[in-house]
């Protein structure tokens, strides 16, 4: 964010690893980032509604229902842009809405992502771990493609089925260009 004050960028980080860590299913971590992230801001901006609203979403996730509850009717009530008060309504609408009940043979499992995708900057004090160069973090196509799908990946256009659509498809833009300019 250009010509933010440090505040601003510092929570902007913090919102970042909250919602990276909700992604990852570590909710209670998301909610305490969040709640670092809201304390760098005001609440009444619309960086500050974003985070109540994913601080909500944590709550929920985690169990404290009654909370995200609280903050979504706060934010439906007392936040000034109009954006975030939809969101918090529907929201809390959905939040309130009737749940089914599900047998546990018909829940799916998901496991934490948190360990096998090398997520190190769990909550803490010790901040993010300085890597050189030489440690750098891999790649998605680097962790998951073997070798030889990464070659595959890279050389792709040299593939002659792929030269011979993009060589068509480029006569067929040319002739139908061509009908179109009046003589």
């Amino acid at each position: 964010v250009r010509g933010a004050s440090p505040a601003v960028l510092e929570s902007t980080r913090l919102y970042k690893q909250g919602v990276k860590a909700y992604s990852k299913g570590m909710y209670d971590d998301s909610v305490k980032w969040m709640q670092a992230a809201l304390a760098e801001t005001q609440g009444t901006t619309l960086l500050g509604g974003q985070i109540q609203i994913q601080m909500a979403l944590a709550y929920d996730a985690c169990g404290q229902r009654d909370k995200a509850l609280d903050v979504y009717r706060l934010l439906k009530e007392k936040h000034p842009e109009r954006k975030i008060r939809k969101q918090a309504e529907e929201l809390e609408f959905i939040l309130e809405a009737p749940k089914m009940a599900i047998g546990e043979d018909e829940m799916v499992e998901v496991k934490l992502l948190g360990k096998d995708y090398n997520f190190r900057d769990k909550w803490g004090t010790a901040g993010r771990a300085k890597t050189s160069g030489a440690e750098r973090e891999q790649t998605l196509e680097e962790q998951y493609m073997t070798e030889e799908e990464v070659k595959v990946g890279k050389s792709w256009p040299e593939n002659p089925y792929f030269q011979a659509v993009a060589l068509t498809t480029a006569a067929a833009i040319a002739v139908y260009s061509a009908m179109l300019v009046p003589r």
